[in-house]
């Protein structure tokens, strides 16, 4: 199996979550990590928000069995992709990812699981390290 990530254009994310979020402004706050801290900003590439830059990425990863399994399934296609949106921290960290576009329930728990230990340079606004949404791409290859 070959499983590639790619980040997605804020442009497309956008229109793929707006019916999701469509009262959604340009900021959106996310729960505070402690109780003693304010809820955080959540921006959206553009303007003066800058994208984050990957540093370190991890592809996901299938044991034999489940490569079998999914090898075996007759609905199961051997290429397709897996689309999340995801929120990286000002510290460059991915503090959550949600499906929003699935290929396969198993495969796509792996791209979540893979993505969320994703490190970033952090996106700046205004040379301040801020939290931003964006989209995530993962394509699987299934080969024998």
């Amino acid at each position: 199996m070959l499983a590639v990530a790619v980040l997605i254009p804020p442009t497309n994310v956008a229109s793929q979550s707006a019916q999701h979020d469509s009262i959604q402004a340009n900021a959106t706050q996310i729960a505070p990590s402690t109780s003693d801290r304010k809820p955080q900003k959540v921006y959206h590439i553009g303007g003066d928000v800058k994208a984050p830059r990957v540093i370190s990425s991890f592809q996901p990863s299938l044991s034999e069995e489940q490569i079998r399994q999914l090898r075996s399934g007759k609905k199961v296609a051997k290429r397709g992709s897996t689309i999340l949106r995801i929120v990286v921290g000002e510290d460059g960290t991915v503090r959550s990812a949600k499906v929003l576009e699935s290929f396969n329930r198993d495969l796509d728990a792996k791209a979540i699981e893979a993505v969320k230990q994703w490190k970033f340079e952090p996106a700046l606004k205004k040379g301040v390290p801020v939290a931003v949404e964006l989209g995530v791409q993962v394509d699987f290859h299934l080969y024998k």
